[in-house]
């Protein structure tokens, strides 16, 4: 993950650089914050950053006097891009001798500017660390568990898990930090007056940058995360402690109303949100996010932030769609990639809803729930959402059109029909890669103790699944392919480290010294004795 650092005598310049962009989609981390180019240096000595976009005019010490210090004095310096006003427009060309890669006006800054400084920067900084023989996979390894959180959450959000013990272990692998004993969540809608004249792309960045926003400050209030769902909705996956937990209601309000107040003087754009009931089970979480989405969508007061448990409820249970009785099935069909399954699991989802023409708000909620899953489970998310839906006029948003049961029924029938085609084009290239994680998982965890279960509960995918695409795609059985790591890693502990052999079975996890020597034995054809023997 690249790093980044926000050097700003204005706190909302800071704010507001930081929200701009979607940093993770650039492997990019934002490290921190200065107000000077003093308090940049302490930070970039001590935790040197890759990038660094600066004011060019600040006190005690300002931007061109940091990016030439930077120059003179450090090993290797970050590449920079400069923040600067009209009238400091010549002194801001004269740090580009400062290994400054792009200087950008102030007043003339968007998304799209900063983006395309930013790819410069990129370019610089991987060159560089290329030099100096950093691998790019370092990067992708960041990625990947940005992708498994968000699959995590989705699968919490919707109650997906199969059981408890599979939510903890994907929580423990992913080192998610939702310790509490209270939980609650919200579903929040991104509101604008001038969506109608806007572009897709500018509808984008807006979204991108009220999200980011969103979630700089809530952090501030609340212990949450925070999930995007499509570039308009997101969820917040509220935590407390036991010490917290006095009126939890009266703390959210004040604080996404402050929130929100916040947002709509940066960006006049306004935050509608549901809130569900408080729990005290993670695995309760799906049920706070139904309450949350149901009193949203059913309100019709002009509060923005509308509490389940404060909410005239008429019938609850008759204006939802339970897609509980599906929901294994559309799991399996999801891991394994099984179209004809997908294909069925539509298709009565299609035949439910036409023998309830008259439930529109539940449609509606029926369709937006499969669109938020399957644009957390398919691999490339919202990109591929946006695929299969590129010749409608309003992409995937269409379904916010939909005016009765009838139209939502084409909409979720042409997702079936497309998202169908779309797999049956990409199955090879998904199996391909979830073996290929799989395989890097168990290297770098050959010390423990693997089970086929275990490592199935943490890719979100069936035992007998696993089993199947190792049979399929590798030249041995999933269990031989463990055996035969450790095995090469244990030749590796005796010859290179001089290892002893009930050393080298205790660190692969073996039962015993006696069963280690067996299995060695059993792969190699020498006990780990004859082997180390026969080596010197």
């Amino acid at each position: 993950m690249f790093k980044l650092l926000i050097v700003d005598d204005e706190p909302l310049v800071q704010v507001g650089v930081k929200s701009m962009l979607s940093w993770e989609d650039y492997e990019i981390e934002v490290i921190g914050s200065a107000s000077n180019g003093r308090q940049a240096l302490d930070i970039i000595e001590s935790n040197p950053p890759d990038i660094v976009i600066t004011d060019i005019k600040m006190p005690i010490m300002d931007g061109l006097e940091l990016t030439k210090y930077c120059m003179n004095n450090l090993e290797n310096p970050p590449v920079f891009i400069i923040l600067t006003s009209y009238e400091e427009f010549e002194l801001a060309k004269q740090a580009i001798r400062y290994n400054v890669i792009d200087y950008l006006i102030k007043l003339e800054l968007d998304a799209s500017l900063l983006q395309e400084s930013t790819k410069k920067a990129l370019v610089q900084v991987k060159k560089k660390h290329e030099e100096n023989g950093i691998s790019p996979s370092q990067y992708e390894e960041v990625l990947i568990a940005h992708i498994f959180e968000e699959k995590f959450f989705v699968k919490l959000l919707y109650n997906l898990f199969e059981n408890d013990e599979q939510l903890n272990m994907q929580l423990k692998d992913l080192k998610l930090d939702l310790n509490g004993n209270t939980f609650l969540t919200c579903f929040c809608e991104i509101c604008t007056d001038n969506e109608a004249i806007l572009s897709n792309e500018q509808i984008l960045n807006q979204y991108i940058c009220t999200l980011n926003m969103f979630k700089e400050i809530a952090a501030k209030y609340l212990k949450c995360f925070i999930l995007s769902l499509d570039y308009k909705h997101f969820a917040i996956i509220c935590c407390f402690e036991e010490r917290e937990t006095g009126n939890i209601n009266e703390l959210v309000r004040s604080s996404l109303e402050k929130v929100c107040l916040m947002i709509y003087k940066y960006f006049n754009v306004q935050i509608k949100i549901g809130v569900g009931n408080s729990c005290n089970k993670l695995h309760s979480v799906g049920i706070s996010f139904e309450e949350a989405r149901y009193c949203y969508k059913s309100s019709n007061t002009n509060d923005n932030i509308i509490f389940y448990s404060e909410f005239k409820k008429s019938n609850y249970s008759s204006n939802t769609f339970d897609l509980s009785f599906l929901k294994d099935d559309f799991m399996k069909a999801f891991e394994e990639y099984n179209i004809e399954a997908l294909y069925m699991i539509f298709s009565k989802i299609v035949k439910n809803l036409n023998e309830n023409p008259s439930k529109y708000l539940q449609a509606l909620d029926c369709a937006c729930n499969i669109l938020y899953i399957c644009m957390n489970l398919l691999p490339d998310g919202e990109v591929s959402i946006n695929d299969i839906f590129s010749t409608e006029i309003d992409g995937y948003k269409s379904i916010y059109q939909k005016k009765n049961v009838e139209q939502i029924i084409s909409w979720i029938t042409l997702l079936r029909d497309r998202l169908c085609e779309y797999m049956e084009e990409h199955k090879k290239n998904y199996t391909n890669n979830t073996v290929n994680l799989v395989k890097k998982y168990i290297n770098e965890h050959l010390e423990e103790k693997l089970s086929l279960n275990e490592i199935a509960a943490i890719y979100s995918i069936s035992p007998s699944y696993l089993s199947a695409l190792f049979k399929k795609y590798c030249s041995v059985g999933f269990s031989e392919y463990i055996t035969q790591m450790k095995i090469n890693k244990a030749k590796e502990l005796l010859l290179k480290e001089n290892y002893k052999v009930y050393e080298v079975s205790d660190m692969l996890g073996f039962e015993s010294a006696f069963y280690f020597s067996k299995v060695f034995k059993k792969v190699t054809g020498y006990s780990p004795k004859e082997y180390t023997q026969k080596q010197a």
